[in-house]
């Protein structure tokens, strides 16, 4: 493996006058034949990038914008991560919208266009000809739904079951860890997640729960597999804070229980425990009394009066 090779762009080099043009010479150098144009007075963008044999990771921000990209030949593949902002993406007759930490797989021989939203930011990881084929597509598509950094972590476990396969070429597997490589020097501002304090995990694992809790079968071992963590870690966490990861699902489903029962007087309880994350409505009718010291029924019928 080479050694890795640094960019520094800013607009601010060029003063405002020349700002877009300079841009747009510099995102060609680096991306090829694309083209930006914007409507933004006094255009302010600014790149830090990592290229690596043929794995390149680039950390972009910048005034609205719109780019107008691809239709070559090569095979690369962009894996655009929206961190700041909202972007739409365009390709094939398709588009999509891209909000915090939303993620998307552009192929680079299609032509496609993204729309930026005032000042945005995002993470583009592009995978040149030859480090990858689009056989690795249904992977990466896959694993987006996961939050980015966890999304990497099971893209590394995909590729050796796709190099067995003959999905993946193997170069993508050392391509791939040039990537992790790349994003660590995409977000220097955030800690290993391993160093990171006790307070933030709890923090990140009840963002996790609340989204999460009436998810039947959910546990810790879900919500630490989110975050990228350990079961453990993520235990050790919540008991700093006086809690278990099972109390916070039980409480949060509960919130929600009560919010069903408050909105819909005709509900059948045991529709409210499987909607809610109960596996019947005796667990459901458990959990409710000893947290609120009456059954569901009793408490419907106190709330109607």
């Amino acid at each position: 493996m080479t050694a890795p090779h640094y960019l520094h762009v800013s607009t601010r080099a060029a003063g405002d006058d020349g700002a877009l043009q300079y841009w747009n010479h510099r995102m060609q150098a680096v991306f090829g034949g694309i083209r930006v144009r914007s409507s933004s007075a006094g255009f302010h963008g600014r790149l830090r990038g990592l290229q690596l044999d043929r794995i390149g990771v680039y950390d972009i921000g910048s005034d609205e914008a719109s780019i107008e990209g691809g239709g070559g030949v090569g095979q690369e593949l962009y894996l655009l991560v929206n961190l700041e902002g909202r972007s739409h993406v365009h390709q094939d007759g398709r588009s999509r919208s891209l909000g915090g930490n939303d993620a998307m797989l552009i192929h680079g021989g299609l032509g496609y266009g993204i729309d930026l939203e005032s000042r945005h930011r995002m993470v583009v990881t592009r995978l040149a000809g030859g480090a990858v084929t689009t056989g690795l597509a249904p992977y990466v598509g896959r694993v987006l739904r996961a939050p980015r950094t966890v999304a990497i972590r099971h893209l590394l476990a995909a590729l050796p079951r796709g190099v067995g396969q003959g999905i993946v070429r193997p170069d993508a597997v050392q391509g791939t860890l040039a990537t992790l490589l790349a994003l660590d020097f995409a977000e220097p501002d955030l800690p290993h997640p391993a160093r990171r304090d006790p307070a933030h995990w709890w923090r990140e694992g009840m963002r996790e729960i609340h989204r999460r809790a009436t998810t039947p079968g959910v546990g810790a071992a879900d919500i630490a597999g989110a975050l990228g963590i350990g079961v453990r870690q993520l235990q050790a966490a919540f008991a700093a804070h006086g809690t278990t990861v099972s109390a916070e699902v039980i409480r949060a489903r509960l919130v929600a229980v009560r919010q069903r029962l408050s909105t819909d007087p005709a509900e059948p309880l045991t529709t409210v425990a499987h909607a809610c994350g109960f596996s019947d409505q005796a667990h459901l009718s458990r959990c409710f009394r000893a947290a609120f010291g009456v059954t569901p029924s009793h408490y419907r019928a106190r709330i109607q009066g």
